[in-house]
Order: structure tokens, then sequence, then C-alpha cells
């Protein structure tokens, strides 16, 4: 008996974004086919690393954020109301900002492929990069000096990262596999490093607060958006 609609699974980003050790990309789509792919509207105890970074913060006098990749914008959304900053936040998909822009109408989303980071230089004192990185992984030389450039001197990265158990990911995994080889590449200095651990998917998330180096001024030019 052929199977309805109704019975089949739901469908993961793991069928839009990376299988089988391979980039796909299909953001878009994804977002158009699944409901909530991310787990986003999950309950926040599910990503223990959200709540951490927002009180990390806290700590901060956030008054302008950037929001890099905010697929339907519940973090976002919690970025806003837990600083009372002005917040903008990007992602590559426009069925995802439709769903972000009804969550949160006093937010501006925009849609763009990053990198380039469409701003000019020294429009904010805060960027997010929450689980974003392993798709522009090609990139993120060009992503880290385009960072530099919209933040304003002495402004913050905060990263989000996910990092998978061995043999779970196979996509890019010679290039950052723990946070110690992803710090080694950030050309920010790192005030605090946070991890996490997934009892359930045996996974951890790291939280890493970095700011801007003093005297950057000089940055590499964009390759392009990442694919």
């Amino acid at each position: 008996m052929a199977r309805t609609t109704r019975d089949r699974p739901p469908r993961r980003y793991q069928d839009f974004v990376i299988r089988d050790g391979k980039f796909i990309g299909a953001f878009e789509k994804m977002y158009r086919t699944c409901e909530d792919p991310w787990d986003q509207d999950k309950d926040e105890k599910y990503y223990p690393t959200r709540e951490i970074a927002l009180l990390l913060l806290k700590q901060i006098q956030c008054r302008a954020i950037l929001d890099i990749g905010c697929g339907t914008g519940r973090f976002t959304t919690n970025l806003r109301a837990a600083t009372a900053a002005e917040v903008t936040a990007l992602d590559v998909s426009d069925s995802a900002l439709g769903i972000a822009r009804r969550r949160d109408p006093k937010i501006a989303f925009r849609q763009a492929e990053v990198p380039p980071i469409p701003f000019e230089e020294g429009s904010f004192d805060t960027v997010i990069a929450s689980e974003l990185l392993w798709y522009i992984v090609p990139h993120l030389e060009s992503f880290f000096s385009e960072v530099e450039r919209v933040l304003r001197p002495d402004g913050w990265l905060l990263v989000i990262q996910q990092f998978y158990r061995r043999g779970r990911q196979q996509y890019q995994r010679g290039v950052m596999t723990t946070p110690s080889q992803l710090m080694k590449m950030l050309p920010f200095d790192v005030k605090q490093a946070v991890s996490a651990y997934n009892t359930e998917s045996m996974d951890y998330h790291s939280i890493l607060l970095c700011r801007k180096r003093a005297g950057k001024e000089s940055h590499v030019e964009a390759d392009g958006p990442g694919r």
C-alpha cells in the first residue's frame, strides 16, 4: 500500500542542506517544505547554549546587533528582548524571513547570502553567527574579514556552533572538528568560551564571545556569496 503524505515522517534539514558529506544548500526549498527544520521552536531548554549566549550578551553593552543566518527568527526575537538593542537580521531564505517578520515586526529582517555582508563599515557593535559556519566553510576567511569590517572598534562577535561526534558528519571535517581549531581561525580575541554537551545526540555546542582586535583597519575583499 502506498504511503500517504500523512504517513511520511517529517522532513528535516539533512534532506536539504548537507547529506552524505556533500553540501546541498537548498535552504529556500527546505523552508517551503519543512515546518520547523531546525527545531527552532522547541523549548529553550533543548538548546541550553541559547540561554547561555543571552546571558553573555547581557554582560556587554549591545546597542546595534546583526544576527546572520537568522532562519525563522526565534533566537533573533530573544536577542532583542534580552538586550533591548536595535536588531537587524539576515537570512538566505525569503520564506524563512516571512515567518520571522510575522514573529517580530520590530526587527529589520533582510535577505542576503554571505559573504559579503551588505552593510557599511562600522554599522554594528555586535555580530551573531549562530549555527552558521558549517554552511559557509569555503568562505570563512572572507566572512570573518567582513565581520571585522561591519563591526565598530572594540565590537563583539558571538559564535554558537555545533561540533559533531566522530562519524556523524563528514562534510568539511578536515577544516574544523573542535572549538580549538575554530578559535585558531578567528581573527578576533576570544574572551569567553563555553561548551554544552547534548546527551541525546552526543554532539556538543560551543559558544565563543570574541572581541575585535584594536587597530584592525585593513580587510580582505569578499570572494562572493557562499554556496
